[in-house]
């Protein structure tokens, strides 16, 4: 009888080892099966960690945002009516993915617990006029809030600030309460459009692109507004006289020492202006190239301001991706390096806490570059047939995450890089596009 017990026990003990665990989540955090691990005990720098399969190619909606815990967010496009937001761990495991019904996407921020998504709910025409907010812990959302056609969000001074066009001569700002999403202010813009959002504590500086001013069409500037707590008060404008057209929207940085530096390619020239961002006097100038380039990035790290243009010929579409740096006190040109620079978008770049900046070339190489020019590191990636660059960012561990949109993968490479300091990081494009996180 005893016998005959225990052969009960043992059939009843497999039968509930092989039963379906029904409680298992969608999206639990020990989802591999979309990532591929390179076994690590021979592993050189350069050399492929992980990669993740998002499944649609040339459909990545983002750039990568990334948390002190080196957790990736993007958005990827199964369709025009199906977008999802993915959290990757530093393994590449996948660690939640949700579904968003918009119809357009733009910008990702991520802003301690909280991640902002500027999107087009129900918009079939690209013009984003939803900020959405997500918990990052599960993606679970928390509110939204309707903001007309918003194009940039920026964070600092505890508030989210939206960006967006009125009309063809009008801008304006709303600042969004990061907790509720309730909207503090909403204050226009007029006469400013085509317009670019940077902001440091309650400074908001927008640079413009064109002013529809009476007898200003065309002509470029720098507006510095102070966030008054139910709006804004205009602290000091630079404007230029310069007539230019068919040019992308100028950009514009701050170093958090009281300097505010503005890409500036109005004329015939490629320049870069240094403003007190408290009083707008001009602190110095340099030019960095006898063109006005067709479109310009600039960046600030540890002393240095990083300038991003290209000129293109519309005659024999030849065009030249260069790279400036700058010392921030005196303006002083550390190097130039031109015919660089081949990101998808090919004024991106990214530097790391030495400043080093990455670039990577169209034949599947990653080059690693002093601020003197010269080239430290040479990665190859012949092994993968697609693979592209749309942006990177160092994780922890000094490795390098890249998006490829060309076969729809997120790659982690072995690297030994530093990351930037924190400090730096809400100077960098608003947090939106080249750093990680605010934390």
């Amino acid at each position: 009888m005893r016998k005959i017990s225990i052969l009960l026990f043992s059939v009843l003990l497999i039968f509930m080892s092989c039963e379906k665990d029904e409680t298992t989540p969608t999206n639990n955090s020990s989802n591999t099966s979309n990532t591929d691990n390179t076994d690590t005990t021979s592993i050189n720098e350069g050399d492929v960690l992980w990669k993740y399969n998002t499944e649609y190619s040339y459909k990545m909606k983002s750039l990568l945002v990334m948390d002190n815990n080196d957790n990736i967010y993007f958005v990827s496009e199964e369709s025009t009516y199906i977008k999802y937001i993915y959290s990757i761990k530093k393994d590449g495991a996948l660690n939640w993915k949700i579904e968003t019904d918009d119809m357009s996407s733009r910008d990702l921020m991520l802003v301690n617990d909280k991640l902002f998504y500027l999107s087009g709910e129900n918009n079939p025409y690209g013009s984003a006029n939803t900020v959405r907010c997500y918990n990052v812990a599960d993606g679970s959302l928390l509110w939204t809030s309707e903001v007309n056609t918003g194009s940039q969000l920026s964070y600092s001074n505890n508030s989210i600030y939206v960006l967006y066009n009125v009309d063809n001569s009008n801008s304006a700002i709303i600042s969004i309460n990061p907790t509720s999403g309730a909207q503090n202010w909403n204050e226009t813009l007029t006469g400013v459009c085509d317009a670019s959002l940077r902001t440091n504590g309650t400074h908001l500086c927008v640079t413009a692109n064109e002013l529809k001013y009476e007898n200003a069409d065309n002509t470029g500037g720098v507006f510095m507004y102070n966030d008054n707590g139910t709006g804004i008060t205009e602290a000091w404008t630079w404007e230029t006289t310069d007539y230019h057209t068919n040019r992308a929207t100028p950009l514009s940085i701050f170093d958090g020492n009281g300097n505010v530096f503005y890409a500036d390619f109005t004329g015939s020239t490629t320049k870069v202006k240094c403003f007190d961002e408290n009083t707008g006097n001009l602190n110095w100038e340099k030019k960095v190239a006898d063109f006005s380039s067709f479109k310009a990035n600039i960046y600030y790290n540890n002393n240095k301001v990083f300038i991003t243009y290209y000129d293109q010929s519309w005659s024999d579409l030849v065009m030249t991706n260069s790279i400036s740096v700058l010392n921030s006190v005196d303006g002083e040109i550390i190097s130039v390096n031109n015919g660089i620079l081949n990101f998808n978008t090919p004024t991106d770049v990214y530097i790391d806490g030495n400043n080093n900046f990455i670039e990577y070339n169209t034949d599947h190489t990653l080059n690693i570059h002093s601020e003197n020019g010269v080239v430290n590191k040479k990665y190859t990636f012949d092994q993968i047939e697609y693979m592209d660059c749309r942006d990177l960012k160092i994780t922890s561990d000094g490795n390098i995450i890249i998006q490829s949109p060309a076969d729809g993968y997120i790659y982690c490479i072995k690297a030994n890089l530093s990351i930037p300091s924190t400090n730096s990081w809400t100077y960098f494009d608003g947090n939106a596009a080249n750093t990680n996180g605010i934390n």
